[in-house]
């Protein structure tokens, strides 16, 4: 059987499992796997403040990236050529052709904008190259004063206390909509109200609405201009909101998986203005109701019920 890489739901079940006192043996027979490979996990990703599932994901991505196949520019048969080629102020055009590199000049051109190669040496040529947007680059400007999820407190990355939220947005066809969607970290609790547009204080009435009455401590999000409104939510609710790094899902992984969960019932591309409130409400008691493996198979409900009755 091919093996497969531990994957956030695991790392989540490991973490669960460490704070029942598991050890390695009880861990890799839990979520079936071998103790070998549980013990390389924590011996991994175990730091000062213990194991973390979305530190634990975000150090294996870091190493992914690490072990892929090395660029053909930074080859040393090809960067030699390269560098020296534009130094002397050669198109990259001539270079591949004049050294025989086997690659595309479009390779050369993206490894300068990219920073593969020292950006210095773009000014050596004639012919600039297509202006690009950069992989990811956001323009339309950021969100002011949030607070990055460095700073979130260690209690709320443990769950060791109900009522540290993660929250998103789910999208249905283009301008039919969306759902907000806010997670509890421990008990997996799901709040979602559906929305007409993403407007920044449309969702903050809708978040300040849907947590009320309920524990809250922190809220995670992710870095969408529909949360620019976290101050006034940070006002209302006594909770700090913070966000998480951009392009890092593993770092909201519970409501990512919820919203996956979500989307059996609204599938993406669905016109939302077919979807009511009603139709979203039977869709969250069905989860909210189902039994989960990490919660000792209970429900969200019945431990969020126990975890409120804990605290009066």
């Amino acid at each position: 059987m091919s093996y497969h890489h531990l994957t956030i739901s695991e790392r989540e079940s490991i973490l669960l499992l460490l704070h029942n006192n598991e050890d390695v043996t009880q861990i890799a027979k839990a979520i079936n796997r071998s103790k070998s490979c549980i013990s390389r996990e924590l011996s991994r990703n175990t730091g000062r403040h213990g194991y973390h599932a979305y530190e634990a994901q975000n150090s294996y991505t870091i190493r992914r990236q690490a072990c892929k196949q090395q660029p053909k520019v930074m080859k040393p048969e090809n960067h030699k050529h390269i560098v020296s080629g534009l130094e002397q102020y050669w198109s990259p055009e001539q270079i591949v052709n004049h050294h025989c590199l086997g690659l595309c000049t479009a390779t050369i051109y993206r490894a300068l904008t990219s920073g593969l190669l020292p950006t210095v040496l773009r000014e050596k040529l004639r012919q600039q190259g297509k202006p690009r947007k950069a992989a990811g680059e956001e323009r339309r400007g950021t969100i002011p004063d949030c607070i990055s999820i460095d700073d979130r407190p260690v209690e709320a990355a443990d769950r060791n206390r109900v009522g540290d939220w993660e929250g998103d947005t789910v999208a249905g066809k283009w301008r039919t909509g969306c759902f907000m969607t806010l997670v509890d970290r421990k008990t997996r609790f799901l709040v979602a109200k559906k929305l007409d547009d993403h407007r920044a204080e449309t969702l903050k009435e809708s978040i300040c609405t849907g947590l009320k009455g309920l524990p809250c401590n922190t809220l995670t999000v992710d870095n969408g201009k529909e949360f620019a409104a976290h101050k006034a939510i940070t006002a209302e609710l006594k909770a700090q909101v913070y966000f998480a790094h951009p392009h890092s899902p593993w770092e909201r992984p519970t409501n990512e998986n919820t919203n996956g969960l979500l989307r059996q019932f609204f599938p993406k591309y669905k016109n939302f203005l077919m979807v009511t409130q009603e139709h979203l409400n039977q869709a969250i008691h069905l989860l909210n109701n189902r039994p989960r493996k990490c919660l000792n198979w209970k429900t969200p409900f019945q431990v969020l019920t126990e975890e409120v009755l804990h605290l009066i």
